[in-house]
């Protein structure tokens, strides 16, 4: 979110202003006109970058989209080995805040 703060989406209300980036890092601001909680099948991705995994869990339908080097690909397109862009930020977050020196090990 603008400020530099990540807000889990449960948290957005309508009229809230957002971040979206595209995949050259070019970012503007939005504004949320609609918020809609459902219950939607989901799918892990994973990534490996430089040797660490990164996953993300994502709606599995294809109007959810990844960035890949060649534009946008729905979820429910992707293939193993498929590469997707990722924006890699060091440290944790606590209340949406940057922590720098905290790091999330998944066990």
């Amino acid at each position: 979110a603008p400020g530099n703060k990540t807000r889990y989406l449960s948290e957005l209300k309508a009229g809230e202003e957002v971040l979206i980036v595209d995949r050259e890092g070019r970012a503007r601001s939005a504004t949320v006109c609609r918020v809609k909680i459902e219950w939607r099948p989901m799918i892990l991705i994973e990534a490996e970058h430089e040797g660490r995994r990164f996953k993300v869990i994502l709606q599995n339908a294809e109007t959810i989209r990844v960035v890949t080097p060649e534009g946008s690909k729905a979820v429910t397109d992707l293939e193993e080995g498929d590469e997707v862009l990722l924006y890699v930020q060091e440290g944790g977050r606590h209340f949406g805040m940057l922590v720098e020196e905290e790091r999330v090990i998944e066990a």
